[in-house]
């Protein structure tokens, strides 16, 4: 058969097995190649593919880029030896793509183990558990930005392990991407602290000197530049995705879990985008999937495009946020009313109904004013005041602050006004912010001085949004601190509480 197009897929996961069928089932004039480093993948049905699609499947070869030539890998046959350079049209990297993945942890020089996606946590665990047993070792340090690296020091502590993490100071030109917004990183490294964690001293990615004597736990995941082209499959799918399906057992405890494995939808997706019969971008599709993970009794979920991806993409974008207990919700949308994502972080299972109702109309598509007038009962109030506050923004009746301006604030040109009770405000606030509670405000706002604005605040953001509503009434230029210090103060070094 002469066929129009190779596409070669490295890495035999479910979701590349997936992608090989369907591009099979939409053109049968394409030629697909799976290659894989290991010599046996029991796991995945690849005989199927090969009698009844017409897959080529080569276990046993090692692929790596070739930079000079730009379509072609230069491939090595772990067995004997030899190496031939492969052409393609196009490429799919399944989710370890550095060339190096192993089917456990890699354990490198000064017992150091490499994870790049929390399938590979999974997988790895128990011989991380078996080493540290083994040696005794009751130390680890965890390095790396990104949420993988949170959930190995989760897991750490919940071991009794005494754990350090350090932040990775990556090179501005760094292909190595971060899944989180670094205030939702922030709120998660405050939660960590809070459980046990030691903050270690930045990382230079050029001179890894380790901190401790105990393992190292390597999650810095460096993703290769790679051309337009190139359609880069499941690299943070597992870091998205945890369906359920694998036991394993936990060697500190002896208690079995459940693992996660790869879901098989963007390799379905991405079928069609390789061969151009969709409008889908195939960036834009890895980032519209579920991410949910339990951080020692609190629950992170997003959903949808972070902050990070759009600030990447040099897309503009709006986000609020509500505080819900002992955290947030953060809703992600742009200029035209569109919802682009949200982050919820909270003790578990307390964000759970908020995260599927917004998954929701991020999904469909959903605009701010539908969120805003939906019919939903009282336990969803959170949402609904998330909804309320984007329109009155989006309407030009209300204009918020945000986090990272409070440290630079002119103070010649600016009011902080903190409307919290007298009590409250006695506790600590913002430095050099003036007190003037909400139920002062209409009779007390003549202390305010009309030629400059104001950054209202209080401790949810509730009684600060109806301050800022009652001043912009009266003609101030007036800005609302989105969260208030229930989420700020997490964030701002320079915060009392």
């Amino acid at each position: 058969m002469v066929y129009n197009m190779k596409v070669i897929i490295i890495g035999a996961t479910n979701a590349a097995v997936t992608a090989a069928a369907r591009l099979r089932r939409l053109d049968e004039k394409v030629e697909i190649i799976i290659i894989d480093h290991r010599r046996t993948v029991p796991e995945i049905r690849l005989g199927r593919l090969q009698d009844s699609y017409n897959v080529v499947v080569r276990l046993g070869m090692k692929a790596v880029w070739d930079d000079e030539a730009q379509d072609s890998l230069v491939c090595e046959d772990l067995v004997s030896g030899e190496v031939t350079s492969e052409k393609f049209d196009k490429i799919v990297f399944s989710y370890e793509v550095d060339g190096d993945s192993v089917a456990h942890a890699h354990r490198g020089p000064r017992n150091s183990f490499v994870l790049s996606n929390p399938a590979a946590l999974e997988r790895s665990w128990n011989d991380i558990a078996t080493y540290m047993i083994a040696s005794s070792t009751k130390t680890a340090e965890v390095r790396g930005n990104d949420l993988i690296a949170f959930m190995a020091v989760a897991r750490l502590i919940d071991a009794k392990i005494l754990t350090i993490h350090r932040v990775v100071n990556m090179p501005p030109q760094s292909p190595h991407v971060p899944d989180l917004d670094k205030d939702v990183a922030a709120h998660i490294i405050a939660h960590l602290v809070s459980r046990g964690m030691h903050i270690g001293d930045v990382m230079d990615a050029h001179d890894p000197t380790p901190m401790s004597d105990g393992i190292i736990v390597d999650c810095v995941n460096h993703v290769p530049q790679l051309p337009e082209f190139v359609q880069p499959a499941d690299n943070k799918q597992a870091a998205q995705e945890f369906p359920l399906d694998t036991i394993v057992t936990n060697k500190f405890t002896g208690e079995r879990a459940d693992a996660p494995q790869l879901s098989q939808k963007r390799g379905r997706d991405l079928a069609a985008v390789v061969l151009g019969y969709s409008d889908s971008n195939a960036d834009s599709e890895e980032s519209v999937n579920l991410r949910s993970v339990d951080l020692l009794g609190k629950r992170l979920t997003t959903f949808g495009l972070t902050e990070h991806e759009l600030n990447r993409r040099g897309m503009k974008h709006i986000f609020s946020v509500v505080p819900i207990g002992d955290g947030f919700l953060k809703l992600i949308y742009n200029d035209l009313g569109q919802i682009l994502g949200f982050a919820a972080l909270a003790a578990s299972p307390n964000p759970t109904k908020y995260a599927d109702m917004l998954a929701m109309f991020v999904q469909l598509g959903g605009m701010v004013h539908k969120l805003a007038n939906a019919e939903l009962s009282d336990d969803m109030s959170a949402v609904i005041a998330l909804g309320k506050i984007a329109q009155n923004v989006l309407e030009k009746r209300l204009e918020m602050a945000y986090w990272d301006e409070i440290e630079h604030v002119d103070m010649e040109k600016t009011i902080l006004l903190d409307v919290r009770g007298e009590r409250e405000y006695a506790t600590g606030s913002i430095p050099n912010a003036i007190n003037i509670p909400l139920a002062d405000l209409r009779i007390r706002q003549y202390l305010l001085d009309e030629t400059k604005e104001v950054i209202v605040f209080c401790d949810s953001g509730r009684d600060s949004y109806v301050a800022a509503r009652i001043l912009a009434g009266c003609g101030m230029k007036v800005r609302h601190l989105t969260g208030g210090l229930a989420y700020c103060g997490v964030l701002l070094k320079e915060v009392i509480l």
